[in-house]
């Protein structure tokens, strides 16, 4: 049986495709668009975890986020960075040596 993981993002296409990695791992997943979105889902099912976007945190502020922590303090949640998205060619560089 598959477990359930949200997705919060704002992209149809990640989501997608993040949605067929977890399968590949027994994970089905349901998306939200923001955290409000996010919340009636929560409401609605049990979750193995949480993956957010940073950037919907950026684009909404962090009060969803911290009442969806509130809410479901033992659900864990994953933060999510699009940095190097769309420029593959400098992930290989290291700005750390």
């Amino acid at each position: 049986m598959s477990r359930l993981v949200l997705y919060i993002n704002r992209d149809p296409a990640k989501a997608e495709r993040a949605g067929k990695l977890l399968l590949e791992h027994d994970y089905r997943l349901v998306s939200a668009c923001g955290f409000p979105e996010a919340e009636e889902k929560l409401a609605q099912r049990q979750f193995s975890f949480v993956i957010y976007d940073v950037r919907v945190i950026l684009e909404e502020g962090a009060a969803g986020f911290l009442q969806m922590k509130a809410d479901h303090p033992h659900l864990p949640v994953v933060a999510a960075s699009p940095i190097f998205e769309g420029e593959p060619e400098k992930t290989s560089e290291s700005k750390f040596d």
